[in-house]
């Protein structure tokens, strides 16, 4: 982040990386390929200039085991600390370190958060500080299921734009009742049943457009089982798409196309996806002429769409399943 961020003369900023944990050899082998990774990074042409003005000191990461006292943190120093977390025990000798690894404690929060949310934490941070760790289970089941937690849960969030385009928008099935359907001139669904009634199909060549938006329901269950059929269906999408990128009507004002599936961060993910990768020159702005048998749908092609849709929505996670549906 530092070397892709700051652009100052002079030699690079060194990688730091913690003893206890890290060795020497293993260190320089990362070291070897920070290079790469920038040139990577660079290669999804993020908007990395306005993120300039917001880093005037390099991020300098603090690592904390169960095993090491808090760091005394300050920012009136020459960097801004980054706090990095582990859950594994670090095994210290005189010859040697050793981690106690627990499998899943960084990216599977599912299997031990009990439904805990950053957001839930910092909510009830003091009550949940204070709880023993028996206590837990049953807390955050309570706080979970409170009137509060429970109304914020069931309201749906709205769509979200994919910038930079002016037409694709991601959500939950269960946003759609945030704005009219007639408000769509496309959606997609990636569900297993597809919850709004078969509606007349508008004519892409009508002078005005329809106030039925055009409904596509891609059948999926969920989890892998679902990924597998999104390969199978994405297909679908080509000549369904097609029509309202070729109609005059649609070159002046983009079209407004909804992707959505029960999440809204996994096979609605992997639909837009698709249509960015098909559609989307890099300005973001959608046009049947760029698809077509020479389209090159390769690795860095999807990094560089994907990266749109992680900026515009954090909470996107499609699985590998998912993102090997487009066949790269």
């Amino acid at each position: 982040m530092n070397r892709l961020l700051l652009e100052k003369d002079g030699p690079e900023p060194e990688l730091s990386t913690p003893e206890a944990f890290i060795s020497r050899s293993e260190h320089s082998q990362i070291e070897a390929r920070l290079d790469r990774f920038v040139m990577e990074a660079r290669d999804l042409q993020l908007p990395i200039p306005p993120l300039r003005g917001a880093f005037t000191k390099p991020l300098q990461p603090v690592f904390v085991s169960p095993a090491s006292p808090l760091p005394s943190v300050s920012l009136q120093t020459n960097h801004c600390p980054i706090i990095c977390l582990t859950a594994s025990s670090t095994l210290s000798s005189s010859s040697h370190s050793s981690s106690t690894y627990i499998q899943g404690a960084a990216d599977d929060s599912e299997s031990w958060s009990h439904g805990l949310t950053p957001s839930l934490f910092w909510q009830y941070k003091e009550t949940l500080l204070a709880a023993s760790e028996d206590e837990l289970p049953n807390l955050i089941h309570c706080l979970l299921n409170g009137p509060t937690t429970a109304a914020l849960a069931q309201a749906p969030a709205p769509p979200i734009l994919i910038r930079p385009t002016q037409s694709i928008y991601i959500a939950p099935l269960s946003s759609i009742s945030t704005t009219p359907i007639e408000d769509w001139d496309a959606v997609i669904i990636c569900a297993p049943q597809n919850p709004f009634p078969a509606p007349p199909e508008p004519s892409p060549t009508s002078p005005t457009k329809s106030p039925q938006p055009k409904i596509l329901h891609l059948p999926c269950p969920q989890g892998k089982l679902g990924s597998r059929a999104l390969r199978t269906q994405l297909c679908r999408i080509h000549p369904f798409i097609d029509p309202f990128l070729r109609n005059p009507l649609y070159w002046s004002q983009p079209p407004k196309i909804l992707c959505t599936c029960p999440t809204g961060t996994d096979l609605s993910v992997g639909a837009a996806l698709f249509i960015l990768c098909q559609y989307a020159d890099e300005e973001g702005k959608l046009s049947w002429a760029s698809c077509g048998d020479d389209t090159v749908v390769d690795k860095a092609l999807v990094r560089r769409r994907l990266a749109w849709i992680t900026t515009s929505v954090p909470e996107a996670n499609p699985s590998r399943e998912t993102l090997q549906a487009l066949n790269v």
